[in-house]
């Protein structure tokens, strides 16, 4: 029987083991080489793009005024729909109703909004606010109706003081001084520099003096001339807050809290510091 021809298209079919070895060699060079460059084009494309440092979006209210005696309160909020992103999801503005205020007897014309920085009530039936646009109100508490607005003060108001008949009141601010108010007739009675700001401000029960706490220092004022009776001073600390308290045989107890965790009780007849508790973990 006849062999075969071996032609050379069926030589070249069969690749010897060593052009093997070689061309496999060669295709893992390649497959190297691919994976470097698939390498260094990922991490090419995972480096941090540096961009500039964007505002946070801040919400905000909404104040408005309308005709039917109405005040309305609503509060806007910027939201994005992709919370996962919310960089670069493109936001939308929504609405919320806050509050529904019917309070004023005729059509609202002009709103404005601030900061309050003291409330001061009288019975049920008044309310008294400071506010840090230097401004006193005047509420009505039976339909929350604003009265009166009071300007004098150049600055922040810290506290307000009604006097217990209820005729008159005094306020301190940031501008270092104490202005008498005269509801009467809606008015300023008389302003007088105290050198320091004034914190808190507070009527006795009687109402023939009042107290001004001032940091490190509590002065006690004579109503009708206005003359200092009384000072009660810290070294080492300042003082908080105080109140008053009449007492049946000692007279008035001014009673103060201050930063040193320490509560003293003086009699404002003599000056004495009668008793002293300590126990707070903090001021």
């Amino acid at each position: 029987m006849p062999k075969p021809k071996r032609t050379s298209k069926n030589f070249d079919t069969i690749e010897s083991p060593a052009k093997k070895k070689a061309t496999n060699k060669e295709s893992t060079s390649d497959t190297d080489h691919n994976l470097i460059s698939q390498t260094q084009e990922i991490s090419i494309i995972k480096e941090p793009i540096k961009e500039p440092i964007k505002e946070p979006i801040k919400d905000f209210l909404i104040v408005v005024g309308s005709y039917e005696r109405i005040l309305y309160g609503i509060n806007g909020c910027w939201v994005k729909s992709d919370q996962n992103d919310f960089d670069k999801c493109k936001p939308s503005l929504r609405f919320d109703p806050t509050f529904i205020f019917p309070a004023h007897i005729g059509c609202i014309k002009a709103v404005a909004v601030g900061s309050i920085t003291t409330i001061q009530f009288y019975n049920k039936s008044h309310m008294i606010s400071g506010s840090e646009d230097g401004t006193i109100c005047i509420w009505r508490s039976k339909d929350w109706e604003c009265l009166k607005i009071l300007k004098g003060h150049k600055g922040r108001v810290n506290s307000v003081d009604i006097h217990p008949s209820g005729k008159i009141a005094l306020s301190v601010s940031s501008d270092k001084t104490v202005r008498l108010w005269n509801f009467l007739t809606g008015r300023k009675a008389a302003a007088n520099k105290l050198g320091r700001e004034g914190e808190i401000v507070l009527w006795n029960p009687s109402g023939d003096h009042y107290a001004i706490l001032m940091g490190q220092e509590i002065k006690i004022f004579n109503t009708i001339d206005g003359q200092v009776t009384q000072n009660f001073q810290l070294k080492s600390s300042r003082y908080l807050c105080m109140r008053y308290f009449a007492h049946e045989t000692l007279g008035d107890l001014l009673i103060a809290g201050s930063e040193d965790k320490t509560v003293r009780v003086y009699n404002v007849k003599n000056g004495d510091c009668i008793a002293t508790y300590m126990g707070h973990k903090n001021r």
